[in-house]
């Protein structure tokens, strides 16, 4: 039972720290992609 709670666990703070990771990278690329369109204008 522990191996399949701590497995869980696992795979939970993989997944949060993926749409973590992912969230970032979106901000990111989305500063990125305002500051260019702002300097177009």
């Amino acid at each position: 039972m522990a191996g399949i709670r701590t497995g869980k666990l696992a795979i939970a703070l993989s997944l949060t720290g993926m749409i973590v990771l992912v969230s970032r990278t979106s901000k990111i690329d989305q500063g990125t992609m305002t500051g260019k369109v702002i300097d177009f204008c």
